[in-house]
């Protein structure tokens, strides 16, 4: 079972991935395995800070942008 940080970076990576395109590009611009970033993704697997740190600036952001919560959208 993944623990909260794994999950929100789970979710968080998910998110930008869709902005970004592939996995498979991901994985070429990390030089992580697709099987493994799909283990992330999916969080069947929590990443080690190695893999984490190249996902970040892959996506151009920085780490604790993807392991802080998602902003809830306020209700108008």
């Amino acid at each position: 079972m993944l623990g909260k940080h794994s999950k929100i970076f789970a979710e968080n990576v998910r998110r930008r991935c869709e902005d970004y395109g592939s996995i498979q590009r991901l994985s070429e611009q990390t030089g992580i395995g697709r099987i493994t970033l799909s283990r992330i993704i999916n969080e069947h697997t929590p990443p080690t800070l190695d893999n984490a740190c190249r996902i970040a600036l892959a996506l151009d952001c920085k780490l604790p942008d993807l392991l802080a919560p998602p902003r809830r959208r306020r209700k108008k």
